[in-house]
């Protein structure tokens, strides 16, 4: 049985850490090593991780200053020393199976990655029934992967929290320092190494949606994102050039998307600035001759619409007669 470690950041979640702990320890596979990141918590987490660790000989602590999640998450890789990685948020919660079943997965079809399927809840996850024995998983290419990627496609996302990876798949990426969004540059960079991704259609994660975030904490991860999924685009060009076009009609939605949330919910004293920012990212993106000859009709509209002369306008025609100006559902 390969190890198998499964890092988990910690940092002010002691409301829910017990829970998210509880659910890794009663893994059906039991072959694991788990590191929890404490990245300089000032609650009771700290403590909460060393009696975790005295409870269960499979865990190790590390304590950090706080330099966020990024780096908390590339300390545990450092650190581990399994077959196999998985990447767990602290305040989540994972089903019995997740790791037998993501395992096995890989094994069955030779995968570099396995991916389940998720659920986003805020009071109790929902209750699911598990199979002794599910379906196939269904295999999904690099090209594939790449492609769902480029326009936010499900199955296959961006998320590190619903995967297991090869180690020797990811050992040499780092998550981007000092971002919110890192997850975005680092698993397009994987999605483009990795040779085939197993997708298992079962609920396995539950991702907990809480409003303890404050307002500029969420502007900052939307900007965070523009800046990561910009990143992704430049190594799209230089490697995987076919998914371009489609990276960059995303990301214009992105800008949509980041626009539109200032201009409801930013601070009054921010919001000229936030929204020149977004412009500025907005005017990274030019298309060639031949990506706006393939761009629908819808594309090209929206491209016209997210001009910095227009956006503003753009957004609140949009609010005030439905959804006018084509902004991708997100």
């Amino acid at each position: 049985m390969d190890l198998i470690s499964v890092i988990v950041p910690v940092y002010k979640v002691e409301k829910y850490l017990d829970e998210c702990i509880e659910s890794v320890v009663t893994q059906t596979y039991e072959n694991l090593e788990i590191i929890l990141v404490d990245d300089g918590s000032p609650d009771r987490c700290p403590e909460m991780c060393d009696a975790w660790a005295e409870k269960d000989s499979r865990i190790r602590v590390i304590h950090k200053e706080n330099r966020g999640l990024s780096d908390a998450r590339n300390v545990g890789m450092a650190d581990s020393t399994g077959t196999f990685i998985a990447h767990i948020d602290s305040d989540d919660i994972l089903e019995p199976e997740y790791i037998e079943y993501l395992y096995q997965a890989i094994c069955e079809t030779g995968a570099d990655v396995s991916e389940c399927a998720y659920e986003r809840f805020r009071d109790k996850p929902e209750t699911v029934n598990i199979p002794k024995k599910i379906s196939p998983p269904v295999i999904i290419t690099r090209e594939e992967a790449l492609y769902h990627f480029s326009n936010c496609l499900q199955p296959v996302n961006h998320q590190v929290w619903d995967k297991l990876y090869r180690r020797e798949l990811i050992e040499d990426e780092l998550f981007l320092y000092g971002r919110q969004a890192q997850d975005v540059l680092f698993s397009c960079h994987v999605f483009g190494k990795c040779n085939k991704i197993a997708y298992i259609d079962k609920i396995l994660y539950h991702y907990r949606v809480h409003s303890e975030s404050a307002s500029g904490k969420f502007i900052r991860q939307r900007l965070d994102s523009l800046e990561t999924h910009w990143q992704s685009i430049e190594y799209l060009k230089e490697f995987y050039p076919q998914f371009v076009k489609d990276a960059k009609n995303y990301f214009l939605t992105l800008c949509f998307g980041a626009y539109e949330w200032i201009m409801q919910n930013g601070p009054k004293d921010s919001k000229a600035a936030y929204m020149k920012t977004v412009n500025t990212y907005r005017r990274k993106i030019k298309y060639t001759k031949e990506e706006w000859a393939s761009c629908s009709l819808k594309d090209k509209i929206r491209y016209i619409s997210s001009m910095p002369g227009l956006i503003k306008l753009s957004v609140l025609i949009r609010n005030s007669a439905g959804s006018v100006i084509p902004i991708r559902n997100r």
